[in-house]
């Protein structure tokens, strides 16, 4: 998937696959206006390929505001291991106080996570 725009979700992901590879690059994910959404990019079972060159923001009204880009959180179906995630922009809406991950990994893989422009309160990465 490569420059397309997701803003305004009215609930759930803005982007879930459970292919075994995905490629999600130059697109931008506006959750300023979104409501009750969850994760912007949920591979829920894990994938390799890349998350490149995105824009993200992540509004108020979260359902799950606990990441943007969630990997293998409902289990390990395909190796994660290399996904690359590098030079996404990644940010809350103007004024949202909080503390979030950018990249929730519970594949337990070695991601290749290279830089990404982060905001406040962006923690780069947790394992779970």
């Amino acid at each position: 998937m490569t420059r397309s725009r997701f803003e305004e979700g009215r609930g759930g992901h803005y982007v879930k696959s459970r292919a075994a590879r995905d490629d999600i690059a130059s697109s931008s994910f506006d959750d300023a206006r979104g409501k009750a959404t969850n994760y912007m990019i949920d591979l829920p079972g894990g994938a390799i390929g890349q998350i490149s060159n995105n824009w993200f923001v992540q509004g108020r009204d979260k359902e799950n505001y606990s990441a943007f880009i969630a990997v293998a959180a409902e289990g390990k179906a395909h190796s994660s291991a290399g996904l690359v995630i590098v030079g996404n922009d990644a940010r809350l809406a103007t004024g949202v106080s909080r503390d979030t991950t950018f990249v929730a990994d519970w594949s337990g893989d070695a991601l290749s996570l290279g830089d990404n422009a982060l905001g406040p309160g962006l923690k780069r990465f947790e394992k779970r």
